[in-house]
């Protein structure tokens, strides 16, 4: 029996996750990248505010990795072709 990557759980007979688990990670993606798009377009940038929102999203989709979280942005903002985003979230 495997445990689930996202949330270490069983994960059943030659599984590697759940369902809800994989759902939740691919959501909380989408968020972290939401709040990274709209922080970019803000005229009132808040590092602070952007950092707390994006702690919120990370713990409800099992990305508790600055690193990880920090990659998310930038590739957004790399998308989005803005080099006005952050470095260091």
């Amino acid at each position: 029996m495997g445990d689930c990557s996202y949330c270490g759980k069983a994960a059943g007979f030659l599984r590697r996750k759940h369902g809800a688990c994989a759902s939740a990670h691919e959501q909380g993606l989408a968020d972290m990248r939401s709040l990274a798009a709209a922080a970019a377009k803000s005229a009132d940038f808040n590092k602070a505010a952007l950092r707390e929102s994006l702690a919120a999203v990370a713990v409800r989709c099992w990305r508790s990795s600055v690193r990880a979280t920090s990659a998310t942005c930038l590739r957004t903002w790399w998308r989005m072709g803005c080099w006005r985003g952050p470095l260091y979230i």
